[in-house]
């Protein structure tokens, strides 16, 4: 059932080294107000904003439930748009596509949003599917630190990884969450009209080590 083709492992190594190289180009100018990275604008955010106090006001404006896909939308702009952008910049470094698509997918490691993420399955038939278990980042580590529950932190990276794999894919994936446990949690990654369906598949929930071909994506 898994296609490792959908991500070959030996482009998704030298996506690591030149995703690595981008974030080595990170600069700033306080003078002028001014953070770099890769030839592009960045702008550095306190964990603590977007762990605690961006839920928090977009509740008081939304309720829970907007806040929440306010929140995830979010995430999957910034994770389009990084995927955008670096696969861009890697064609400039003469990078191959397969490199140019997967590099957005450890921005969240190199940012701090998760430690590790790992593909468990991917398959094309009868659509595209992806199995992703995430381990927690800073913002988790945020919220349980105040005794919070760290859905809105979950729900923003899951939103990052569903923008980078849209756009690795060319076509419109989004992320549910299966599960979780203390250190990680799983997302369906597939099309939204097949979501409802892929999520009842008892295969999603089996143990990690039953997981043939799973690609580590780590910093």
């Amino acid at each position: 059932m898994n296609n490792s083709s959908l991500i070959d492992s030996t482009g998704l190594q030298e996506a690591s080294t030149l995703a690595r190289r981008y974030w080595n180009t990170f600069e700033r100018d306080p003078s002028v107000g001014r953070a770099m990275a890769g030839g592009n604008t960045v702008v550095i955010v306190d964990a603590q904003a977007l762990a605690i106090t961006l839920p928090k006001v977009l509740d008081d404006l939304l309720g829970g439930a907007g806040a929440e896909l306010s929140i995830y939308g979010f995430g999957k702009s910034y994770g389009l748009a990084a995927a955008q952008h670096f696969g861009t910049w890697a064609r400039s470094q003469g990078a191959s596509e397969h490199c140019a698509g997967c590099g957005a997918l450890f921005w969240p490691m190199h940012i701090g949003l998760a430690a590790r993420i790992t593909v468990l399955e991917a398959h094309t038939e009868p659509h595209v599917l992806l199995l992703v278990e995430i381990h927690h980042g800073v913002l988790s580590e945020v919220r349980i630190g105040a005794g919070l529950d760290t859905k809105p932190a979950r729900m923003l990276v899951s939103g990052v990884v569903s923008g980078a794999l849209t756009q690795r894919f060319g076509q419109p994936l989004d992320a549910r969450e299966l599960s979780g446990n203390e250190s990680t949690y799983r997302v369906v990654v597939a099309p939204p009209a097949g979501l409802a369906q892929d999520l009842v598949d008892p295969k999603l929930s089996a143990p990690t080590s039953s997981f043939t071909g799973a690609l580590v994506i780590e910093a």
